[in-house]
């Protein structure tokens, strides 16, 4: 059995849950706060050993990065500092520990779960298109256009009958008069058309829009794919998009066909990851309709409102 490094912020609650199932089998772990090094952690290299040493600043606990112990690459955000630190100072302050932080896991002699390069390369949702048409294996993959032509994007309403979404490639939230929004996938209407020439701006990305039976969130940890079923078209608000989220609709554990469980680990190979969060819908016709990859998707809400066991899955994983 391993020791663990864990990366994540302080109150990370999969962090927490993971603890519970680390100490449940004797697992040695460190908790390393991302956000709190400053006050928290110690962190040296030195380069005539070329390790890496850790210390808690509290508990005095201290170790040495040697190969028993496998690293949880599972959230790093800012550190957290006073309002008084001038923003282009923060800015480096991150930089370099986010620099510092991938270091360790790029010299890693161990299991990093995942390795943040593969997380890198595998967040491209139009790479991702691409692999997973080239994987298929039965998967339905929605036609797709990424453009900033308004004729192309009429054009592409048109020819699907207006059943067409919009999403971003990558999520954001936009801070307006001290309001914060997000953007989530969202149905294209013909009077979203009229001021279509201000799309020009940047390219956006459209997609057919398949009605749907259920979605599926399929969770990969090695070898290993848990499947659960999402009744979003139970409720009005996660009918379009499941994270709008409503609680109250049913979250079951299903099992997944054999040719999307062998979908999902062939793009993990691909991406050289350990562990991937997959979205897909149920169409109509029963077809697995893949939307994206998550590369370090979350899961425990999915456990919570009745889904597979996944911490459980996740914590033997990590230390063996």
């Amino acid at each position: 059995m391993k020791n663990l490094l864990i990366l994540s912020y302080s109150e990370d609650p999969h962090a927490l849950a993971l603890l519970s199932e680390l100490d449940s089998v004797g697992a040695k772990h460190f908790w390393l706060y991302t956000n709190e090094i400053p006050s928290k952690h110690e962190i040296l290299l030195n380069s005539s050993s070329l390790e890496y040493t850790l210390m808690n600043n509290e508990t005095k606990e201290k170790i040495t990065l040697d190969p028993s112990w496998n690293i949880w690459n599972r959230r790093i955000l800012k550190v957290d500092l006073p309002d008084t630190v001038p923003e282009g100072l923060a800015e480096i302050v991150n930089e370099e520990t986010k620099r510092t932080l991938e270091g360790i896991m790029f010299s890693h002699n161990g299991k990093v779960v995942n390795d943040p390069r593969s997380n890198y390369r595998a967040r491209n949702k139009l790479d991702q298109l691409k692999v997973a048409k080239n994987i298929s294996l039965g998967v339905i993959i929605p036609a797709t256009i990424v453009t900033n032509n308004p004729e192309e994007i009429t054009s592409f309403y048109k020819r699907h009958n207006g059943k067409i979404c919009f999403k971003l490639q990558k999520g954001a939230i936009v801070d307006l008069k001290g309001e914060k929004y997000t953007v989530m996938t969202n149905l294209v209407e013909e009077k979203h058309l009229e001021n279509i020439e201000s799309l020009r701006q940047c390219p956006h990305l459209f997609q057919e829009y398949i009605d749907k039976d259920y979605e599926v969130r399929a969770t990969v940890v090695g070898n290993a794919v848990m499947g659960t079923a999402i009744h979003s078209q139970d409720s009005e608000i996660s009918k379009i998009d499941y994270r709008r989220y409503d609680f109250n609709v049913k979250y079951e554990k299903i099992d997944l066909p054999k040719n999307v469980e062998e979908f999902c680990l062939s793009m993990n190979k691909h991406y050289g990851l350990d562990f991937g969060a997959f979205d897909f819908i149920i169409s109509k016709k029963g077809e697995y309709v893949f939307l994206e990859l998550n590369p370090n998707g979350q899961w425990l809400w999915l456990e919570q409102l009745g889904g597979p066991k996944i911490s459980k899955t996740l914590a033997e994983y990590l230390v063996s």
